[in-house]
């Protein structure tokens, strides 16, 4: 059973999140990473922390959020294997793929 100060803490984080990152960034975020943008990059696109990318890649901020495959949580580790062995992209390289990603949900 979760107690009160539990609770307290819990809405709390969740607000914090919200306050630092709203839905639409943290789309944005994740279909970066998805594309193989690294977490540097990421946060000056964003504007935001990169410890905070870093978090959400990792399914601890954000979570409830999709991944451009449909699952929730931290990036797949498939996913995440491929993008290591194949290596990361640049921003540059991939603005016109985010843009059709973006234009088409």
């Amino acid at each position: 059973m979760i107690d009160k100060l539990t609770m307290r803490a819990m809405s709390d984080y969740v607000a914090e999140q919200h306050l630092v990152c709203s839905n639409e960034k943290g789309e944005r975020i994740k279909r970066l990473l998805w594309l193989g943008v690294t977490t540097a990059e990421v946060a000056r696109e964003v504007q935001i922390r990169e410890s905070f990318v870093a978090r959400v890649r990792q399914g601890r901020a954000m979570w409830a959020i999709q991944w451009p495959n449909g699952w929730i949580g931290p990036m797949p580790h498939g996913r995440d294997r491929k993008i290591r062995a194949d290596g990361f992209v640049k921003m540059d390289d991939v603005r016109e793929v985010l843009k059709e990603m973006e234009d088409g949900s």
